[in-house]
């Protein structure tokens, strides 16, 4: 009841912890930050975090991140502080699938901003796209395909949708006989 919320470590130890593993097991060339499609999320923690990285690390770096949280602000300062290549989801055209049956909670308007502030600072992305979306059809994976082709990542990446357990969209592709 008391609205989104996260636990993020500090910026100054998001940062010690790269310095550390830069100190301890380098040469570092390239820093992937993976896995943390919230990373930008929170506004606060995104400006302090990154100039931190940029003065005490100063290694060019990718980010994985969602659609929703990039803006022309956070495109600049990725780019000031070294970024050099965003990955992102699409997953489908279809807000309906995407939201409905993914539970993503973005939509189209979301990765065109995205794609354009990241392309407005030279920005290149990685896109993750899906098929086999239970209630898919042939017509859904074209838009997907054509939005692709007219968003121009540097990277496209497709994968079919799998369903592993416990997860939600599991159980329910159990319940409807989809295995």
């Amino acid at each position: 009841g008391q609205g989104k919320w996260a636990r993020k470590m500090s910026p100054e130890r998001f940062v010690d912890e790269i310095v550390y593993v830069r100190d301890q097991w380098g040469p570092l060339r390239v820093v992937s930050l993976e896995n943390d499609d919230e990373i930008l999320h929170l506004r606060s923690w995104v400006e302090p975090a990154f100039t931190l990285y940029a003065r005490r690390v100063g290694l060019p770096y990718y980010v994985m991140t969602r659609p929703d949280s990039v803006s022309d602000d956070i495109a600049r300062l990725l780019k000031e502080s070294g970024c050099i290549g965003v990955s992102m989801s699409l997953e489908t055209a279809n807000d309906r699938l995407r939201n409905e049956v993914l539970k993503k909670q973005f939509g189209r308007e979301d990765v065109e901003n995205a794609m354009e502030c990241l392309n407005r600072h030279g920005i290149p992305v990685k896109m993750f796209n899906m098929v086999g979306i239970p209630g898919e059809t042939l017509e859904d994976a074209m838009a997907t395909l054509e939005m692709n082709a007219r968003l121009k990542p540097m990277w496209a990446r497709c994968s079919i949708l799998q369903p592993y357990p416990p997860m939600d969209l599991y159980q329910w592709c159990k319940r409807e006989g989809l295995f």
